[in-house]
């Protein structure tokens, strides 16, 4: 079940990449991942995460591959870690159970900053870029950026994770439709 969910994660979010009419696909696929940071810890955290980012940037940057497989494989490697060491921070506030919706979705956006901005940066991955074609939902980023539109990806994968768990509508949910209308008008 576990490396069901890590693949499905990292297959469906690179498909929202290599295929416009399939980026409505990023909206509920880190639904698992969210599922796994909750229930994984040590080694198995590790390994699963990493198994679901080294998929989601190998099928997002398999044209990489076409100049440099070794470049593509480093690239890839290195990447992942990002995501293993998000996993490891957002098991934290999950366990807390404090406005995790909130914190995680933040701390994503805190992790896509630092990727792009250390001497190493890579930005081509940010979870806003997939929505380039869906001019109602990128409005915004015109005036807050493409990490609002990533931190709404996630914000929205983790009120479906939160609503699935819970049975029940979430006030969380309300939220995003709120912000989902003004990004609309």
């Amino acid at each position: 079940m576990n490396f069901l969910c890590a693949t499905s994660t990292g297959i469906l979010a690179a498909l929202s990449f290599n295929f416009p009419s399939l980026s409505f696909l990023i909206w509920f696929s880190f639904v698992p991942f969210f599922f796994l940071l909750e229930n994984l810890r040590g080694v198995y955290l590790f390994f699963y995460s990493f198994l679901a980012a080294f998929l989601f940037f190998f099928f997002s940057l398999f044209w990489i591959g076409y100049v440099t497989k070794l470049g593509l494989f480093f690239l890839v490697i290195y990447l992942s870690f990002w995501w293993v060491l998000f996993a490891f921070i957002a098991k934290f506030f999950i366990s807390k159970k404090f406005c995790e919706v909130y914190s995680i979705a933040f701390l994503w956006i805190i992790f896509e900053f630092l990727q792009e901005s250390i001497k190493w940066g890579f930005s081509w991955t940010n979870l806003g870029y997939s929505q380039y074609l869906n001019s109602f939902i990128i409005q915004p980023a015109d005036i807050l950026g493409v990490k609002f539109i990533s931190w709404l990806i996630i914000f929205c994968n983790l009120v479906i994770k939160k609503m699935l768990r819970e049975k029940k509508m979430v006030k969380e949910f309300f939220v995003f439709l709120t912000i989902i209308v003004f990004c609309l008008i």
